[in-house]
């Protein structure tokens, strides 16, 4: 089956051009992805121009797309923010505080106690506004 002018490789020899063959050259690979990525992005601008134009069909009818007039809302760091503010408070009002009687109790007490601690230091102040008072006949 081989002959002088097409000699027929087998094993390793066979094996080894195979492997030498799969490997491309750095220049041309690097060549063929400019051309990728530049005929890539020719195709995202095309159909970003495609989608910034009034799309119509065969009867005339005007095709509603997802833009619209007012696009939505540009992310900004302030705007992150308060979207974030925004989210912490509805998800702390979400949270379950006292579910357990024995919770519900625990804050009901806590909530007495700082109100009896609060009424003794207005009853303190009062006392004190009263004894600086003094009578002064002119």
């Amino acid at each position: 089956m081989s002959s002088h002018d097409k000699p027929l490789k087998i094993g390793l020899t066979n094996w080894i051009e195979e492997y030498n063959n799969s490997i491309c050259n750095s220049d041309e690979l690097l060549n063929r992805i400019q051309t990728f990525i530049t005929s890539y992005e020719q195709v995202e601008k095309d159909e970003e121009k495609q989608s910034k134009e009034e799309v119509t069909d065969e009867e005339g009818w005007t095709l509603v797309t997802r833009g619209g007039r007012r696009p939505g809302l540009s992310r900004k760091e302030r705007l992150e923010a308060k979207l974030n503010e925004k989210t912490a408070k509805s998800s702390k009002k979400k949270e379950l505080k006292n579910f357990y009687t024995f919770q519900i109790r625990e804050s009901q007490m806590k909530h007495i106690a700082t109100l009896r601690k609060n009424f003794e230091e207005a009853k303190k102040k009062v006392n004190l506004m009263k004894q600086s008072r003094r009578f002064k006949p002119c």
